[in-house]
């Protein structure tokens, strides 16, 4: 794991930080993922970790790593189950097409799935998915 300052701009006027959006269960600790598939969009999770999550974990794709601090992954569809099971808000930056076909199968119920919400790389549209009231995510975006 390499630790690199990431270049990428992003506007947090509106955005809480996240450990204040869910609150802590005994279960999962109040833990977030920041997934990625691009090197953009890894360059920009890297950019909100530092500015509003630091404590999340970032998921990049192996061959589109940001340069900074990351867990890595070969296909993401690979490892959504456990990543759904271990956290309790989850980032995804990239289309809303990829998410949702992945998301799928483990959707359980608004009581138990994670607060789900999609970005687009650049960081300018912001969608509420799953959990939105329960889970926080409508307040995080």
């Amino acid at each position: 794991k390499a630790l690199l300052t990431c270049t990428a701009v992003l506007r947090t006027s509106n955005m809480k930080n996240l450990e204040t959006v869910v609150p802590t269960t005994e279960a999962k600790k109040n833990r977030t993922a920041i997934l990625s598939v691009s090197e953009r969009g890894a360059k920009l999770g890297q950019r909100i970790k530092s500015l509003v999550a630091p404590h999340a974990d970032c998921f990049e794709k192996e061959n589109r790593p940001s340069g900074g601090e990351a867990i890595y992954f070969d296909s993401l569809k690979n490892h959504i189950g456990q990543i759904f099971k271990d956290y309790d808000q989850v980032l995804c930056i990239m289309a809303l097409g990829i998410v949702v076909r992945m998301i799928a199968p483990y959707i359980e119920h608004k009581s138990k799935d994670p607060a789900v919400v999609v970005m687009d790389e650049v960081g300018h549209h912001v969608i509420s998915l799953l959990s939105g009231h329960l889970g926080g995510a409508n307040e995080w975006t």
